[in-house]
């Protein structure tokens, strides 16, 4: 399997790379662990689309109390632009039907464009019938909101307390796992009914400041498919942007914040051909996205970096 992933990017409100030849669409998932209460700041989900989020998971509710920051992160995500869709984490110690209720109650008059999700993973030691539990609230949930739950969960977790039942293939999976693609699907394969991913949490580590949140890590996800097909699947009307004549086309510009070299291809093994410096802005005429974090620009001197494994020089 190929290990370049290219992203779906957007900066300045303008997309810089093609979606449909990226086959992943960016999300992130948030709650109130990103917002630090002694600031006045809160998150800003404005720089999570221009660093090419298409959609964010927001957590709503866990037992029977709502997320402190639902409300805000709820409306400004979608003013945003951001698919979004409501979490909600399963709790032992109250009825799994009562919760789910609960959660929907929460985001009844405004759903969401993506399923509400289940947040099915280890809290305090899980019952003998946290499987039952789990059951139970899809079920209530389904009725509740007419779409299928999205089951958020690990492939060890699933193991030990989920079933090999085929009807959950009927579900939408998000899986959790902080390893290589090709590790995932192994396990994915091997412990748990499924054999297709929908959405995959594949770090906890990604750049909170730079996506808008306080902070400084920030779960980072993956839709398996392009930004279209997270529509469809998401039952969004698909609209098409009208294309600008070339003279009349905004490029984009970065600003260099630490010296970052200039070379001819995106690459570290290619020898620097010249220096950026803090304060020049760069009018980027192409990007490159190889992962979550090496991500490169082009103008008419060449090649640099943005970001490339947790440095950023531009911003």
């Amino acid at each position: 399997m190929n290990d370049v992933v290219y992203l779906p990017l957007v900066m300045n409100g303008i997309v810089v790379a093609e979606e449909e030849s990226m086959p992943y669409t960016l999300g992130i998932d948030v709650s109130r662990w990103q917002d630090n209460n002694s600031t006045a700041q809160q998150m800003d989900f404005t720089k999570s689309v221009a660093m090419g989020a298409k959609f964010v998971f927001i957590k709503s509710s866990q037992r029977l109390w709502t997320d402190e920051d639902i409300l805000y992160n709820w409306k400004t995500a979608k003013v945003a632009g951001l698919l979004r869709g409501a979490y909600h984490f399963l709790d032992w110690d109250v009825s799994p039907k009562d919760q789910a209720q609960y959660a929907w109650s929460v985001i009844q008059n405004d759903p969401g464009e993506l399923p509400p999700v289940i947040d099915f993973e280890y809290w305090n030691p899980p019952p003998a019938n946290a499987y039952d539990m789990l059951w139970n609230y899809v079920i209530e949930m389904e009725r509740l909101s007419g779409k299928k739950p999205i089951i958020y969960t690990g492939v060890f977790f699933w193991e030990s307390y989920g079933t090999q039942a085929d009807v959950w293939k009927n579900y939408p999976l998000w899986i959790a796992s902080y390893s290589t693609q090709e590790y995932m699907e192994y396990n994915l394969d091997r412990l748990t009914p499924w054999n297709k991913w929908h959405f995959w949490q594949y770090t906890s580590k990604g750049d909170g400041i730079a996506f808008g949140a306080e902070s400084l890590n920030l779960d980072m996800n993956y839709f398996n498919g392009t930004l279209d097909e997270l529509k469809v699947f998401s039952g969004s009307e698909i609209i098409q942007e009208p294309e600008l004549p070339i003279n009349q086309v905004i490029l984009p510009t970065l600003k260099v914040i630490r010296n970052v070299f200039v070379r001819i291809t995106p690459s570290t093994a290619i020898k620097e051909i010249a220096t950026r410096y803090p304060g020049e802005v760069v009018k980027v005429l192409e990007i490159k996205s190889f992962n979550p974090v090496s991500v490169w620009v082009r103008d008419e001197r060449g090649w640099s970096a943005v970001v490339h494994y947790g440095v950023r020089y531009m911003e």
